[in-house]
């Protein structure tokens, strides 16, 4: 049957503007899903990314600055240089990049240790034989930190006290000491080696606020350091002696602080037992080196190592820099 010409087809044009309309709707809810799917998947792991790239990134530089602090003697005048990345990255378009800082604060009360040693010497001169107590008393004291404040990830702030690198987080987990511990004990055939660091920091605090790599220099203000041996060469008084043998006779190394539990399970896994849980390690008052002589005291603010008696030592090293930040 043949439509007349002026027949209107209205079924059409409303099937036409649903179809529009259902369009649209479907449309908007693909970018709904999408929008959705970004907001609740990509910004979270590509923030996570970041600030787990900070965070290692971070830890990295700062034990490469940790490691430079116990190369070979330093003396005073020579500078110390680390470049720290600061800053999380953003989630572009949606954030910017968030500061993160670096401090140096040499305040006693973040921080502060002493370290007193006395070793007695059988030395031979060019007028005889003689003999000779070296005593040595370092103070110690501050803190370099780094902080950032992250949403994704748990929140490591790095931390070096007396040259020793901790890792503290945010989460009331047990803080770490990565090290090196600045105390170092081995026992060899026919007597003991004994070598110790002490890292102190003085002048202003300095905080370095940033989304970019900071350049942080360390001025070495005071460099006192010593390279013992039986056989070895050591100047008293102008005159050249040779060290024929030496002997600890007391030592006493007492660190105060937040982090005294951590100085604790470092000592103690590093000189009696690296398989006994955190808990029962910070627990102990007291305790031995095993095989060593020295005995060591905690609590939850103070962390101490001691000697007293006559250990024969077959070495003995020492170097304390006092630096400032620049």
């Amino acid at each position: 049957m043949k439509k007349s010409r002026f027949f209107s087809n209205s079924f059409n044009k409303e099937d036409k503007g649903v179809a529009e309309v259902i369009g649209a709707i479907l449309l908007f809810a693909v970018l709904i899903t999408l929008f959705t799917s970004f907001m609740v998947w990509y910004i979270p792991a590509q923030t996570t990314a970041n600030e787990t790239h900070y965070e290692t990134q971070n830890k990295a530089a700062i034990g490469s600055l940790v490691s430079d602090l116990h190369s070979t003697p330093m003396p005073a005048g020579s500078t110390i240089s680390a470049s720290v990345p600061l800053g999380i990255s953003g989630v572009s378009i949606f954030s910017q990049a968030v500061d993160t800082q670096f401090s140096i604060l040499p305040q006693v009360s973040s921080f502060n240790a002493s370290l007193s040693v006395s070793l007695f010497m059988n030395l031979t001169g060019s007028t005889g034989n003689t003999t000779h107590y070296l005593n040595l008393s370092y103070d110690i004291a501050g803190v370099m930190e780094t902080s950032g404040n992250t949403q994704y990830v748990t929140a490591i702030n790095y931390v070096v006290e007396d040259g020793s690198l901790l890792q503290a987080y945010s989460n009331g987990q047990p803080s770490d000491n990565l090290g090196p511990l600045p105390l170092g004990m081995t026992g060899l055939s026919g007597g003991h080696s004994l070598s110790l660091s002490a890292v102190s920091l003085t002048g202003s605090s300095e905080i370095f606020s940033s989304t970019s790599s900071q350049v942080i220099n360390l001025l070495v203000n005071k460099s006192t350091s010593y390279n013992l041996f039986n056989g070895s060469s050591i100047t008293f008084s102008g005159l050249s002696y040779t060290v024929d043998n030496m002997s600890l006779r007391s030592l006493n190394y007492t660190f105060n602080g937040t982090m005294a539990r951590a100085w604790n399970y470092a000592f103690y896994s590093q000189y009696n037992s690296s398989r006994t849980p955190y808990s029962s390690i910070v627990s102990l008052h007291t305790w031995n080196f095993a095989g060593e002589p020295l005995v060591a005291t905690a609590n939850s603010s103070t962390f101490s190592v001691t000697y007293g008696g006559k250990l024969p030592l077959n070495s003995f090293s020492s170097q304390y820099l006092v630096c400032q930040g620049d």
